[in-house]
């Protein structure tokens, strides 16, 4: 297979809004040519670029920019789009029903995943429900080992990765690959105190997973 060209000012840009996103999205100049490790007037060409097609904004009262309308356009976007994201709330929220933990929908971005979705329990002590928050793939969640172990998983099919305490003291949690037709989309993902959400009770969410399917009329083997 030939190798892939990349062009690296496309990246740096990339990399600006990921930041941007990243680090409160109200970062001076300064701090994004440091965080990024790039010469200060390369940032400042790119991020004019950017300002000019409405991807990143600059406050005129301070020296700070932030993400663009064009960014929340681009969301709104793959929001819509993405498995009809209602039917991906609906499945999230049965699963809180029948498995009574937080429940997740996570895709990949590059080195980090991103809570695209979640839905959480009504219980006292309960997960955070983390929509919007970045993470990297170097942790040790339930989430992070769906995508780090996709190439593997492709050969030795797995159900589901777990963590027991390792990303956040106190909480268990399991990730579930979630594909269709063969590529994987994201990752499905329950969390509870570790006193109450156990290995047993993982196997059973994964069981009432599989019926949520059917319910939704969804090819358990399209899905897996």
């Amino acid at each position: 297979m030939a190798e892939k060209k990349l062009i690296q000012s496309v990246i740096r840009a990339l990399e600006i809004l990921e930041y941007l996103a990243e680090h409160g999205n109200n970062c001076r100049l300064q701090d994004i040519s440091e965080g990024l490790d790039l010469n200060k007037s390369t940032v400042h060409s790119l991020i004019s670029t950017l300002e000019h097609k409405g991807y990143v904004i600059h406050d005129m009262d301070s020296p700070r920019y932030s993400l663009g309308i064009n960014c929340m356009r681009l969301g709104i976007t793959y929001r819509r789009d993405f498995f009809a994201r209602d039917r991906m709330n609906q499945i999230l929220i049965r699963l809180v029903d029948a498995v009574g933990e937080t429940s997740f929908f996570a895709v990949r971005t590059g080195e980090q995943f991103f809570y695209l979705d979640a839905i959480a329990s009504d219980r006292n002590v309960k997960a955070d429900p983390k929509i919007g928050c970045f993470v990297k793939l170097s942790s040790p969640s339930a989430i992070s080992k769906v995508f780090l172990n996709e190439s593997k998983t492709k050969l030795q099919p797995v159900k589901y990765e777990v963590d027991f305490e390792q990303e956040e003291p106190g909480m268990n949690s399991m990730a579930i690959p979630f594909r269709k037709n063969g590529n994987l989309l994201g990752a499905i993902a329950i969390s509870g105190p570790s006193a109450r959400f156990s290995s047993r009770k993982m196997s059973e969410a994964y069981e009432e997973y599989l019926n949520i399917l059917k319910e939704f009329h969804l090819n358990e083997e399209d899905y897996q």
